[in-house]
C-alpha cells in the first residue's frame, strides 16, 4: 500500500508541506491562466529583476540556489555524562 502523504513514514508534517506546495501551484496556475510553470516563470523573472537591481536578499538567494548554501556549524555544549563526538552532515534534498 502506498502512502500519499509524502516524506518519511510516520512524518505527519510532510503532508502540510505537500498541501502548501499544491496551493502555491494552484495560485501560480490561476495567475498565469496556464499551468503553474508559466506562473513560476513570471515569478522567477521578477526575482532576477530584484537581483539585477541589487536587492541583497535576491543576490543571496541566487548564490544559495546556484552554489548551494554555506555549511552550517552546530555548537553542542552543556553537561553530558557521555562524551559526544561525531560529524553531522546536511545534504541538499533533491526536491
Amino acid at each position: 500500500m502506498s502512502d500519499t502523504r509524502g516524506g518519511q513514514p510516520g512524518n505527519n508534517n510532510a503532508h502540510r508541506g505537500l498541501e502548501w506546495r499544491q496551493a502555491i501551484k494552484r495560485a501560480l496556475s490561476h495567475r498565469s491562466g496556464k499551468d503553474y510553470r508559466s506562473g513560476l516563470d513570471a515569478v522567477a523573472k521578477k526575482f532576477i529583476e530584484a537581483a539585477e537591481n541589487g536587492d541583497p536578499w535576491a543576490l543571496k538567494e541566487i548564490g544559495d540556489r546556484i552554489d548551494g548554501k554555506a555549511p552550517q556549524s552546530i555548537d553542542l555544549s552543556g553537561e553530558l555524562e557521555i562524551p559526544l563526538s561525531g560529524v553531522v552532515k546536511f545534504v541538499k534534498s533533491s526536491d
